[in-house]
């Protein structure tokens, strides 16, 4: 038979290992527990024996419980084991009054429970009551039903220390003792869990064996019962499959991917933000905000103006040309004049501070060109993230979506088979 594992994975689509994505071995071993436990909570009267075990103690002492479900309370009269009644424990002051209809015999014994302890009185009687117990289900299980440990040795000791490398009992588990060869006092004792001090380590209550011959070490087992109903097994399955589900869509709220993305993208939008800013005006002097590359002494657009007056003063203004000579030297002089030579060498100079004035304007276009594809860079991969978002969404969207249905069939099969069991 399949293991609840991949019972689970088949049902859901999952694929379950021991760490990464949920959810984890660890999460659907105590899915399948807790279903479990949900599942014996619901089972109508006729099954709920079918998931207990019979506790002994003697009247008088208490007994602790592990469950709040007790089937039957029964206390020896040296003949027969006598059914018990159950009083509040109010009550149970009153059992000692002959005249009282809640006094206890020997023959019409009483059981209350109190302070999550079961008690028996008359006391000094043998004592056994039937109690329901919760199995623990793990997801290599492949079905519930009795689990056996071979190979428990025990120390000569108060209390006595078992030792089976993982056993896998808890606090309150019951066993059944056998095969006990140094320590056979052991042999056919049913005792409850006391402690679990490691993984290869338990103790059991009341186990005193400090005063036995020798130490256990050839080898003991222990049985540890956890009766369920065959017909209701399939329901832990059902209950894992649903929990298993619910815990995947919780992480969907959340997707690691998408919230990277985002960063990415608004990384790319302020780096587009911030090469736009270059192009605003920053005060009244500033044509583009960027007095390192517009609006220095040495800038490109300085230069440029430079350069046009230096041509418009050889051309017209020989005052203020560049050799610093009188008006004779504008070229528009010289030209009237008609002294070629001299108006060839002033045209020459306009032309080169003219040439030098394109020069700085294709600087200048070249600069602004570059923080355009600065800022369509960074745009265009601010697209891209916000693409990759929206189609990792559409995933998740289109995988929720037939997650939510799925539980929901599951869900379903799971109630209709809880009240098929009544």
């Amino acid at each position: 038979m399949a293991t609840f594992e991949a019972q689970v994975e088949g049902l859901t689509s999952l694929t379950i290992s021991s760490s990464g994505t949920a959810p984890t071995q660890t999460e659907l071993t105590q899915f399948l527990t807790d279903g479990a436990k949900e599942v014996i909570n619901s089972l109508p009267g006729h099954l709920l024996p079918l998931c207990a075990t019979s506790q002994s103690f003697t009247s008088g002492t208490v007994d602790k419980l592990n469950t709040g479900k007790i089937l039957n309370v029964f206390r020896s009269d040296g003949d027969i084991n006598q059914p018990c009644r159950k009083i509040p424990a109010k009550q149970k002051g009153r059992v000692s009054d002959p005249e009282d209809m809640a006094y206890a015999t020997i023959t019409d014994p009483i059981y209350y429970i109190d302070n999550n302890s079961l008690d028996v009185l008359p006391a000094g009687g043998s004592c056994t009551y039937s109690e329901v117990q919760y199995p623990a289900v793990a997801y290599s299980d492949s079905t519930i039903t009795e689990s056996t440990v071979t190979g428990i040795t025990a120390t000569k000791a108060n209390p006595a220390v078992f030792t089976a490398s993982s056993h896998g009992f808890s606090v309150n588990d019951i066993l059944e003792l056998s095969s006990f060869t140094e320590m056979s006092e052991l042999n056919d004792i049913t005792a409850k869990v006391a402690s679990v001090p490691s993984a290869n380590t338990f103790t059991l209550t009341g186990i005193d064996s400090s005063n036995y011959g020798a130490a256990e070490t050839t080898g003991a087992t222990a049985v540890k019962s956890t009766g369920f109903p065959d017909e209701a097994e399939h329901l832990v399955v059902l209950y894992g499959s649903v929990k298993s589900i619910q815990n995947v869509l919780g992480s969907r709220s959340s997707n690691s991917d998408i919230t990277t993305a985002f960063g990415l993208l608004k990384d790319a939008v302020d780096q587009a933000a911030t090469a736009a800013s270059k192009f605003e005006e920053a005060d009244s002097d500033s044509i583009f905000g960027d007095e390192d590359v517009f609006d220095t002494a040495a800038s490109q657009l300085t230069r440029v103006k430079d350069a046009l007056n230096n041509a418009e003063k050889i051309i017209d203004d020989g005052a203020n040309s560049p050799t610093g000579n009188a008006a004779g030297d504008a070229a528009t002089y010289l030209y009237t004049d008609e002294d070629t030579e001299l108006l060839n060498g002033a045209i020459n100079i306009a032309r080169s501070e003219i040439q030098r004035a394109q020069v700085h304007i294709q600087e200048w276009t070249a600069i602004g060109d570059m923080r355009v594809k600065e800022i369509n860079a960074a745009l265009s991969e601010a697209q891209g993230y916000a693409n990759e978002i929206q189609a990792r969404l559409q995933v998740d969207t289109a995988q929720y979506s037939w997650y939510e249905k799925q539980q929901a069939k599951l869900q379903a099969d799971y109630d209709k088979g809880l009240q098929a069991l009544g």
